[in-house]
């Protein structure tokens, strides 16, 4: 014998898995005498306390339908009519009209869609119950005298507790002689039509935002990665290979392009968990006016390893953290625990590569690769990720979208950063070309730190925007224009950043 869940039990299920939306018959409710007996099912305070939309015929018409809506509307579980018409009344289960009405009557999928993503990202978390009425033509109309018979005989026969609608549902269909069977049957295929209509505008909604409450939590986001210095040497002659050079020390990295732009137009402190050695002790270097000396560079990020360890990060606390920003010079097994972390408090992950050969780093472990939210590699390093080659540059938008389904079983959203040609938004789940923004600007003085200003900008937006990727994109790009703008790998200062996005020359192909 193979058994069901519950609403309530699939309601709970569904939830941890993350699936937002499931279709069922009828909801459980309160039983008829429910004042006396106090049987009321527990569908209802699972719907109160899961956010989760639940598609039915409405409620089991064995039940009391006005006082389970009096219950739900107690509860603040949202409850409306699938029904254009402002004057429908909720359905019944075998019957497309009740007595009662819901609060709302809404007939669009999209609409309820967008009630649906409002309600996420308010953070509230209670589910909402949408009653979609049965045909006509599939309608019992003897089906209320068939209950009050079941009930009687339920009652002559002493059953109670769970025995109860197994025994009434079941008398029904005798008494009935199998037409409300087939009503159920029918009911079940036009709730699922509608619930799947709901769960693809509602996934194609989340396809350009990503559905987390950014905006509720109040706690910064936590932000983990190391910050190099460039030395930049610009020789003043070819004439001679022991001539001096003039040389500039640049700090540059994405967490120091983050710490400068938290105090810039979209304020977002995130902790300091930095890892950054003290370079030189200056106490007794005399310093000569306008000389150079000579100097031994050694690049390497290896010390980050020493100080990133899986045991740092067990001692944070990353639940109450709207997102998790990491890049790729964190060690491997430091990658991990942070990808456990994250799917255990259900937050969104941004990782930045910073070089092809660490790119591959958050796909290591496939079974936790599902915690990166965001990934934002070059051509390169995304070509490396999938270990493809290079192709002309008028095929790469198509290559890169193509090769990406591979990672979008894993990662939602991809950000391509293609150099000079913009960025590639990719994400799980579009059905048509996303937005290639490409940046048209003419005073280029240094394109290093243009990346890590363009992925700090575009995290910092994904808080501010509520998780507008489109509009974090954009902000991005502005961000990443005034790096090259500036000669210093970040800028002194960012400008305030403009909403209207052609006006900084950035436009969608």
């Amino acid at each position: 014998c193979i058994g069901g869940t519950t609403v309530s039990g699939t309601s709970l299920l569904a939830h941890a898995v993350g699936i937002n939306t499931f279709v069922t018959g009828g909801i459980g409710g309160v039983h008829r005498g429910g004042e006396i007996s106090m049987d009321i099912s527990a569908d209802l305070f699972e719907l109160h306390s899961t956010p989760i939309t639940v598609v039915s015929a409405g409620i089991k018409s064995i039940l009391d339908i006005p006082k389970t809506l009096e219950v739900l509307e107690t509860l603040g579980v949202c409850v409306l009519t699938y029904s254009s018409s402002l004057e429908s009344p909720f359905p019944a289960f075998f019957s497309s009209q009740s007595r009662s009405r819901a609060p709302y009557n809404v007939g669009c999928p999209k609409e309820i869609a967008k009630m649906m993503k409002v309600q996420r990202e308010l953070a509230l978390n209670s589910g909402m119950l949408v009653g979609v009425p049965i045909a006509q033509e599939h309608e019992v109309p003897e089906v209320e005298s068939a209950i009050r018979e079941a009930i009687q005989e339920m009652e002559d026969f002493g059953i109670q507790g769970k025995e109860v609608t197994p025994f009434l549902l079941s008398k029904v269909t005798q008494l009935t002689k199998g037409d409300s069977l087939e009503a159920n049957l029918a009911l079940i295929r036009n709730n699922a039509d509608v619930g799947s209509r709901i769960a693809k505008e509602y996934a194609m909604l989340s396809s350009r935002s990503i559905d987390l409450p950014l905006s509720i939590k109040k706690n910064s986001p936590i932000v983990v990665g190391g910050a190099a210095v460039d030395l930049i040497a610009q020789f003043l002659s070819l004439s001679s290979p022991w001539m001096p050079p003039l040389t500039k020390g640049r700090c540059n990295a994405f967490r120091r392009s983050w710490a400068e732009y938290r105090s810039g137009p979209l304020s977002a402190t995130p902790p300091p968990i930095l890892c950054i050695h003290n370079l030189t002790d200056n106490a007794h270097i005399s310093v000569v006016e306008g000389k150079s000396t000579a100097t031994y560079c050694v690049i390497t990020m290896r010390w980050v390893k020493s100080r990133y360890s899986p045991q740092m990060i067990e001692r944070l606390v990353f639940d109450d953290a709207p997102l998790i920003v990491l890049d790729g010079n964190i060690p491997l097994a430091t990658v991990e625990a942070i990808k456990k972390k994250a799917l255990e408090g259900r937050v969104p992950v941004l990782f930045e590569p910073t070089d092809v050969h660490k790119a591959h780093k958050p796909f290591s472990n496939l079974e936790t690769a599902s915690s990166i939210t965001y990934i934002s590699p070059n051509e390169r390093e995304l070509e490396f990720i999938l270990k493809k080659y290079d192709l002309n540059l008028g095929e790469r938008i198509n290559y890169c979208i193509d090769l990406s389904q591979e990672i979008l079983c894993y990662v939602q959203v991809i950000v391509v950063t293609l150099a000079e040609n913009g960025v590639l938004v990719i994400r799980r789940g579009s059905s048509s070309s996303d937005p290639f923004l490409s940046i048209m600007t003419h005073r280029v003085l240094s394109s290093s730190g243009a990346g890590d200003c363009f992925i700090a900008g575009f995290a910092a937006s994904l808080l501010k925007t509520r998780g507008h990727q489109d509009m974090a994109v954009g902000l991005g790009m502005q961000a990443a224009i005034q790096s090259l703008n500036a000669v210093s790998a970040v800028p002194q200062s960012f400008e305030a950043l403009d909403w209207d996005f052609s006006a900084n020359g950035i436009h969608y192909l």
